[in-house]
């Protein structure tokens, strides 16, 4: 699998972290904070 970038803006704090949840357990990534 190549590397990717990605950005994902959400308009709720509680559904980011539902779906930085979701993202984190279904594949092999790692979290950027800036």
């Amino acid at each position: 699998m190549q590397p990717a970038l990605a950005l994902v803006e959400l308009s709720s704090i509680a559904t980011g972290i539902a779906v930085g949840d979701a993202m984190a357990k279904r594949a092999p990534i790692d979290l950027l904070y800036a």
